[in-house]
């Protein structure tokens, strides 16, 4: 397994290090997981402009919003899936990945 980590876009390297470093060094520290049937751009836009404009991802059916540590409080993410028309089967909160990093430095998910 790598200890150093290179985020390459359009053959520029945008930031290297550790990913504890790497982590560090972004606004979104969290990975909001949500799992729910017809899951759609549209409903993924809305909750992500409930929650503040965070940005977001659709990967294979599967949401994936990028909080910062300050971010909305744990009690209002089920009420914006709610109001964004979204029904989860489960939502989840990971830390700790790369997701973030790359969203946040790119602008974009890895298969866009």
């Amino acid at each position: 397994m790598c200890r150093r980590i290179a985020i390459i876009d359009h053959g520029r390297i945008l930031a290297t290090g550790t990913l504890a470093e790497l982590i560090h060094g972004i606004k979104a520290k969290r990975d909001l997981v949500i799992e729910a049937d017809g899951l759609t751009r549209e409903t993924m836009c809305a909750m992500a402009a409930k929650l503040g404009g965070v940005p977001w991802t659709l990967d294979g059916g599967v949401g994936h919003l990028n909080l910062a540590e300050t971010g909305p409080p744990s009690a209002r993410r089920p009420h914006a899936a709610d109001e964004a028309g979204i029904y989860p089967r489960a939502i989840a909160s990971t830390s700790r990945t790369w997701r973030p990093v790359f969203l946040e430095l790119t602008g974009r998910a890895l298969r866009d």
